[in-house]
């Protein structure tokens, strides 16, 4: 691989050990996927910085990381951590992990990461056409390719933070446009329809491609234009069941027109299996389930559309769950609404997500969502059942007369 002369200074160790570290291990996986050189990044995400998740080993990976005095150089956020960073004693989450979480966060916004705590990294800095980023966040490097047309790939969380410490990533994977094309046409037919506006259906959908393409990148084309949340519903879903960063959806992805026309291997998405998956009846809660939203983190939009639904509600028939970064928790405080959901019952946390804390582990009988993401990850994680709901009639299903 060429390195510029900085760069060699760098892989050279004359710029400190830690860094030294950073842009070897970059170079060895760009060498590793034939990649020439290393380009400059806009901006890096970084997973797994739960204590949850990373355990002792990565508390002193991020230590040592701490203590050599490195400093991000490029706009750098952070994925959820494993406690809301002010209702963790509310969760019940334990004094030693709150801690070591806590002290976490405070080396990791001491290196210069933006206090962002979210999987919804482009609701913070969106991301531009054809500009390259080093994220590490499934549903979020789907969101980057698909809908805003930037180039990352599926990064490792360490590599994403080591990418945010030199600015710069390899020149290989899903940065080169030859590696970009689709691999497969999808065709839903019947459920378009259903597809575009509900966040369930698009779930389902994300879920089969994933399981049935794996690292695939599907052509879906469209008639209608889907919501901005059914297309965070479905790349989460599709990054989670199967390694898919990038999907080209018609009257979305900025690049669908120049792949529009290609001879692809065609399947079909059919309404049979979408039911095996989606539960479309009225499911029977009681107080010992629970509803969840906010996998990925809740919009303004859902948060609005749950109030929509529930505000006239007597009384909650089950614990309703609303996880959320602290920017769409800042702005729904102001519209006055996260304060009415809070006198309706329902518990809203930020800096979090029930998949990555100790404090939703078999805390729950059953768990019903839109989510794909949480259908796929909440059973294997955190031992939790939990069904894929259409998402309709939610006051029907939410709230007790």
């Amino acid at each position: 691989m060429y390195l510029t002369r900085e760069e060699e200074k760098i892989y050279d160790g004359e710029r400190g050990e830690a860094l030294q570290k950073a842009i070897r291990a970059i170079v060895k996986v760009g060498e590793a996927l034939g990649a020439d050189r290393l380009i400059p990044i806009q901006h890096a995400h970084v997973s797994g910085i739960s204590y949850y998740n990373i355990g002792e080993a990565g508390y002193k990976f991020i230590k040592y990381l701490y203590t050599s005095s490195v400093k991000t150089v490029v706009y750098s956020t952070l994925n959820p951590l494993g406690m809301d960073l002010d209702k963790w004693e509310e969760l019940g989450i334990n004094k030693d992990f709150a801690s070591k979480q806590t002290e976490l966060v405070n080396m990791l916004l001491g290196m210069g990461f933006e206090k962002s705590f979210t999987c919804t990294p482009y609701l913070l800095r969106q991301p531009k056409f054809r500009e390259h980023l080093a994220w590490s966040e499934s549903s979020a490097v789907g969101m980057a390719n698909t809908y805003y047309g930037a180039y990352t790939n599926r990064e490792a969380g360490p590599l994403a933070l080591f990418s945010s410490l030199i600015g710069k990533t390899y020149n290989g994977g899903l940065h080169l446009i030859k590696n970009r094309k689709p691999t497969v046409k999808v065709l839903l037919k019947e459920i378009e329809k259903d597809f575009v506006i509900n966040e369930g259906v698009a779930s389902a959908v994300g879920y089969i491609i994933g399981e049935k393409i794996g690292d695939g990148i599907p052509l879906i084309p469209l008639r209608l234009k889907p919501t901005f949340d059914v297309v965070k519903a479905y790349t989460a879903a599709a990054g989670a069941a199967g390694s898919i960063a990038l999907s080209y959806l018609e009257n979305v992805s900025p690049e669908y027109s120049l792949y529009a026309n290609e001879n692809l291997e065609k399947i079909e998405i059919d309404i049979k299996e979408i039911k095996d998956i989606l539960v479309d009846a009225l499911p029977t809660l009681n107080e010992n389930d629970a509803y969840f939203i906010g996998c990925p983190h809740a919009s303004v939009e859902e948060i609005i559309n749950l109030y929509n639904n529930i505000h006239d509600c007597k009384k909650l028939k089950t614990n309703v769950v609303v996880s959320t970064s602290r920017m769409v928790y800042e702005a729904i405080e102001k519209m006055g609404i996260k304060e009415k959901l809070l006198n309706l019952g329902v518990v809203i946390i930020r800096d979090t997500c029930p998949i990555v804390s100790p404090a939703f582990q078999k805390r729950f009988e059953k768990v019903i969502t839109s989510s794909g993401k949480a259908l796929f990850y909440l059973p294997k994680q955190q031992s939790q059942p939990t069904i894929l709901l259409k998402n309709i009639n939610l006051r029907d299903i939410l709230c007790r007369e």
